[in-house]
């Protein structure tokens, strides 16, 4: 079974009904919740979700909206060697190296987001939403 890590963007665009983004990752999702794919979030991503719905819809959707995430996603841990390891990386973006390093601590098959740029130096294959429901 494929083991990917789902970028903050693309729970976002579920999360915030982001068109035309939500199809694809209502169908990435859809795949996740029927044990077809297991899906991991990185730890930071939860208080990035939680931050942004809050401030764009309420704390009430904030909350719930973690919390089903939480249920259909495993999450991938960010620990002071992976920062250290994100720090030493040679990405542009922090958050991007820590999200691709903790993928990488436990040996996840891909990232699927739609920022490809923010992960050119990751180890870990990088797929766009679609690339990944083609290549399913």
């Amino acid at each position: 079974m494929k083991r990917i890590l789902l970028d903050s963007n693309i729970l976002l665009d579920i999360a915030l009904n982001r068109e035309p983004f939500a199809k694809e990752a209502f169908d990435i999702l859809t795949l996740i919740q029927k044990n077809k794919v297991k899906g991991f979030v990185s730890a930071l991503t939860i208080s990035h979700l939680h931050y942004i719905i809050r401030k764009n819809i309420s704390t009430e959707k904030a909350i719930e909206f973690v919390k089903d995430v939480l249920i259909v996603f495993e999450v991938a841990g960010v620990d002071k060697l992976i920062l250290l390891d994100a720090i030493a990386s040679d990405f542009e973006d922090f958050e991007d190296a820590i999200q691709a390093k903790s993928a990488q601590n436990i040996s996840l098959d891909a990232i699927v987001t739609r920022d490809s740029k923010g992960f050119v130096k990751s180890e870990i294959n990088i797929l766009t939403p679609r690339e990944f429901l083609q290549n399913f």
